[in-house]
Formats: C-alpha cells, structure tokens, sequence
C-alpha cells in the first residue's frame, strides 16, 4: 500500500516538476498538491523513518514551490520571474565594505605589541592551561608565517576555523573574543566582532529559509568570527533521522565564498543527475528519487566548500560538549577537515573556583572577612559537588556571590555602616553555597522531543507519561502515528510492565477504532464534485457498457473501494481486458479517495476539527490558495 502510494505520488511529482519546467505553471500547481495528497497517505502506512521524513521535507517544498507559482501568476510577491528562478529567490548581497584598502604588513614592533597584549591576557584567565598553551602556539605560528610573508615565502594552508568542547562555564565565549582580538591585530581578519549564533538563530521552519537566515548571519560576521554554540544542535534531529532543515544552515557554512567546481548534468531529469551537493539532492533516499523544484532549472551544480581565506572571510568558531560535538563534526565528512584548531576546556577546579571569586568580589568592590576569605576553598569543596561544579562551572560563582550576599543583607541591622555594609562573613558563603542543594542548572528541552504534544498528552491520560520521550525520540509526534502499532513495537520502545503495555495496547486499540469509524463515515464523502451516481461515474471513465452490472449487483460509492480483480470476475466480467480496465479505474479512484480520506482523518484527529477538503484540477486559484494553506499548516505540525 505504501509503496503504492509513495509511487503514485512520485510519478505526479515528476510530472509537476517537467510541467514547471516546461512554464505550465498552472498544470505543475495543481501536480504538486496532488502529489502531496498521495505522499502523505503513503507516510500513514510507511514504517521506515528515513523515508517519511525524506517524503515530509519534499511535500513541504512542493507546497512552497506550488505557492511560489501561485503567487508569480497573480503577480504578486517577485512576479512571474521569480516563478520561473526555480525556488530560493535568494537576492544578490553586495560587499559593504569590498572597497576596504588591506594595510600594509605589520612592522616589527607592531608584531611584538599584538603579541604581548595576548600574552596578558591570557595570564589574566584562570585555570585552562592546555587552553593558553594552544594559544600561544597559533599565536607564534600566525607571527612567523607573517614573517614568512614579509619574506616573500609561501606558507601551508590558510584555514583557521576552530572547535571549542567542554561543559558550560568554562571559558568558551571569553576565548573566542580573545582569538577575535588575536586575529585582528595579526591582520589576519578586518574586524575583531564575535556573532555568537545558536540553532534558532540558522534554522527556519521551510525549505530554502534556513539557508537564507544563515547566509545573512555569515554576512553579518563577514571579516570576524562565526561563535556557534550548541553547534551539535545543528545534527542532532538529523542523525535521528528526524525530519529538520538543520543541514540547510551546514551546507551554507560549508559553501561560504567558496572556490566553485562547476559539474556538468546530463539530461535525462532529476533522477538520475549524481554528483550533487548535499542540499541539492539530499532527500533522494528513497527507493525511487523525488525530484527537487528548487533544482529543476539548474543546468549545473556548484560544489562549495568552506575555504575562503583572506581578511573579509569568516571564521567559524563550533563550540558544545565533547562527546557530542565529536558527533557533529562526523555528520559531514568536510566540517572535519575543515576545522583546523581544536581546543577542549576542562573543567574548573575547586582551586580555580576560589581564585575567580576573589577576583569577582575585588572588581565589586566588596571584601570577605578573614574567617570567611580562609574558609571559602572548604565552604565550595564540601558544600558542591564534582557534577554540579562541571555543570555550573564559572558560572557557580556568580550564584554563590548572589545567595550569599542575599543572606548578607538578610543578616545586617538597617543602621549597618562602612566596611559592614560590603563585607562577606563566612556564615553568608556557608548559607549561600546550601542554595545549590535546591537549585539546578536550567535544563534546555531536548530538541528531539518538540513537536510531540500530542501524544505526551494522551499517554499522560492513560497513566504513561513517563514514556513519552521514547515514543516521541521515535518519530511518534502524532496520534494518528500510533494506530500502527502492535504490542511487539510498544515493547521495543521499552515499556517493559505488563499492566502498562495493556493500557499502551489498549490506547492504540481506541485510536484504531477512531480512525476506522472516521473512515467509514468519509468514503461516501470523496468523490468527484462533477459524479452524482455511478452511472455517471463509469460513463465518465468510458465504462458505461458495464452499468447493468454494476446495478445488478448493487455496486455503489460506499462499497466501492472494497471492490477487487476477484469480485469482477464474480460479477461476470470474465475477459481479462475489460476487467483490468474497470479494475485499474477503481484503483484509481479509491488511491485518491484514501490519500484526500487520510488526510482529513489526521487533521480531525489532531484538532477535532469537522473541516473536510476536495481535490479539483479545475477549481480556481483561490481555491487553490485555500487548499496550500491547508497543506502548509498540516505539513507544518508534522
């Protein structure tokens, strides 16, 4: 049935694709969302998650490209043009500043300045000490291959992008200012600005924006550095197999300003075109390649990579724990080879924590007594431990100074005076330390678990919420998403208590007899707006020597779909040729009648609303703009 389906709506996909390209814009529209209305209903009964989130993105990219022609036919947005452009319509950027005049060498005694000014400042740092160590080292290796330069000798290579690894607190921010200063002062980049980026600031919800939004942070860190923290983020969803646009924002990292090797297609269409780049041709994982509006009209594929050297490029900075950053840079096999320095952050010792709050309280202004200047290395040893301090790390100091000076002002009379009024006793670092016994390090919401509300609700309902992060990890956002499972499943997602897996079983029995009586009650529903009965059906189809039969036996809409090849026959069309005609014309109407069928289902099921939607080639554009909106807004709660 999947299979089925999934092939129907790629054939129509790749009709809609030539007809776009051919400029029968109104045909591809009208393709486009019909190839939708199939490739959903095949996501229902496909059970490999690697497809239906290859078959989601494409179905949100047809709807895109179906707007965009809509939208180029009634003249609205960037016109007709942009609907002929095939996709992005990302505008040309010019350089602000690709008159900027590069200054001459550094002179000797600029060289030593820039040199010892790093040199103070990482003295100033406490604690990472292989971190410093590193520094030095690039601060040495950019200083000779200036003087190489000077020299008029060539030097290795040119890249300079970096990952930083360790928990929070550690440093990571404050390092990459440094190497920002380091840079600009070795004239190695213009500017010495960090833009520090996370997921939310590269990835958009729809095809094609994700690579936008990333372009215009990259412009705006252009001669500067890229800071990227949680870069992991950014492959985590992916290497789950989760549908995300996050490889849109690697892939425009990857291509910045980058040298392009121009590869020739053939030109026997999108399926068969190899050697694309990945945001080309990712989604071509399932067994028969969709094709790609966003590629129709290209007549080559550029190949980018993240290369640039000089004073106006960027330099990428990928900051996050180890372990999953380790991850991250093994998604694509070019980020790896590509990041050239990389620094890890330990964690800060008990040693280092008491060295931070002294140099926090002096810059304050405040002071400890001796009592509690004398107990502050023991007050954090024995009142944190090894875990909270590697969560916390730098930044536990900051809490401790805040809880303890709460408690300060809690412990001192009104008419307090001079040095009171600013001085730490070591009772107040003693009852500010015991706050770390109630307190926790927010907790970000795993992104693996967004978009699951659904059915986290419905399993708290039934007594099994603490379940719902491996059903949703699994790809179960959805209620209509459970009606395919058996207890075997159930048991696989690690639901191991008898009484649990029957109350899991007995959810999954309800929400099949929902979609079944939903079913029931929509076959009669989806016919042809122009059919009132089935003799006019099957004179449509050129059938009509088959109407007797069909009244003899009392064929109507209802029952309809259920018909098979066997009943034909039974029914007296014994000749193979016209029983594979009125049979295949069945087939037909009852894929379409499913894939429009499933798709109402879904929606009532999650928003219980009664709303149900037809499908006509013929109907007009507003209607057409209704139905993409519809698709857009189903699409987008996937």
């Amino acid at each position: 049935m999947a299979a089925d389906l999934r092939d129907r709506g790629i054939d129509i996909a790749n009709e809609a694709v030539a007809a776009d390209n051919a400029g029968n814009y109104e045909d591809a529209i009208n393709k486009y969302i019909k190839a939708v209305g199939f490739l959903q209903t095949a996501v229902k009964y496909e059970k490999n998650q690697i497809t239906i989130n290859t078959i989601r993105d494409k179905c949100k990219e047809y709807v895109q490209r179906a707007e965009t022609l809509k939208d180029g036919l009634s003249g609205k947005g960037k016109g007709k043009a942009k609907a002929q452009a095939g996709g992005g319509g990302k505008e040309e950027e010019t350089d602000d500043d690709e008159d900027e005049i590069d200054p001459g060498p550094l002179t000797e005694e600029q060289l030593a300045a820039a040199e010892a000014e790093m040199n103070e400042a990482l003295s100033k740092l406490i604690g990472m000490e292989s971190v410093k160590k590193q520094m030095r080292q690039l601060c040495k290796q950019l200083s000779l291959d200036i003087r190489r330069r000077a020299e008029g000798h060539s030097t290795m290579d040119g890249i300079r992008h970096m990952m930083f690894t360790g928990n929070p607190g550690v440093g990571k921010t404050t390092v990459s200012r440094l190497v920002a200063r380091l840079y600009k002062q070795l004239g190695v980049s213009s500017k010495d600005h960090v833009v520090e980026v996370q997921k939310g600031d590269l990835v958009a919800g729809y095809v094609n924006q994700t690579s936008m939004k990333t372009a215009k942070k990259i412009k705006e860190a252009r001669g500067g550095i890229l800071f990227v923290d949680e870069a992991y983020q950014l492959t985590q969803a992916l290497q789950r197999g989760q549908s995300d646009f996050s490889g849109e924002a690697i892939d425009e990292m990857m291509k910045v300003r980058a040298h392009a090797v121009t590869l020739a297609l053939p030109s026997r269409g999108p399926r068969h075109w190899p050697g694309l780049c990945r945001s080309c041709f990712a989604a071509c994982s399932v067994s028969r390649h969709l094709p790609s509006p966003a590629i129709h009209s290209l007549s080559s594929c550029v190949v980018q990579v993240m290369n640039e050297s000089g004073r106006k490029s960027v330099t990428f900075i990928f900051a996050g724990y180890k372990k999953e950053m380790d991850e991250f840079v093994q998604y694509n096999p070019g980020l790896e080879s590509r990041i050239k320095y990389r620094f890890h952050f330990e964690d800060y010792s008990v040693e280092d924590l008491v060295k931070i709050v002294q140099i926090k309280i002096q810059a304050s202004g405040y002071k400890m007594s001796p009592d509690a200047a004398g107990s502050l290395h023991s007050i954090i040893d024995k009142g944190t431990t090894v875990e909270l301090r590697s969560k916390y790390n730098g930044r536990l100091t900051d809490n401790l100074l805040q809880w303890s000076s709460d408690h300060m002002n809690q412990r001192l009379p009104l008419n307090s005076k001079g040095d009171e009024l600013v001085t730490l006793h070591k009772i107040d670092l003693s009852e500010g330390v015991k706050k770390f016994l109630l307190a926790r390090p927010p907790q970000k919401k795993d992104p693996a678990l967004l978009g699951g509300e659904q059915v986290e609700q419905q399993l708290a309902m039934w007594g099994l919420a603490e379940y719902s992060p491996l059903f949703v990890r699994a790809g179960y956002r959805q209620l209509i998403d459970l009606i395919h499972l058996t207890e075997k499943d159930i048991r696989v997602l690690g639901v191991t208590k008898d009484a649990e897996i029957r109350r899991a079983v007995a959810l999954v029995g309800r929400l099949r007899q929902e979609d079944r009586k939903m079913s029931l009650e929509m076959d009669a529903l989806f016919i042809d707006p122009d059919t009132l009965d089935m003799r006019t059906w099957l004179e449509k189809r050129s059938l009509g020597d088959f109407i007797k039969i069909f009244e003899k036996h009392k064929i109507d809409f209802e029952v309809l779909g259920d018909v098979t090849y066997d009943d034909l026959r039974e029914m007296g069309l014994v000749e193979v040729g016209p029983r594979r005609r009125v049979y295949r014309a069945i087939s037909t109407w009852r894929d379409d009648r499913d894939a429009k069928k499933a798709d109402a289902i879904r929606t009532r099921m999650a928003s219980q609303e009664q709303r149900k939607y037809l499908y006509d080639e013929h109907r007009n554009m507003d209607q057409v703009g209704e139905r993409l909106a519809e698709l857009k807004h189903s699409l987008g709660g996937v």
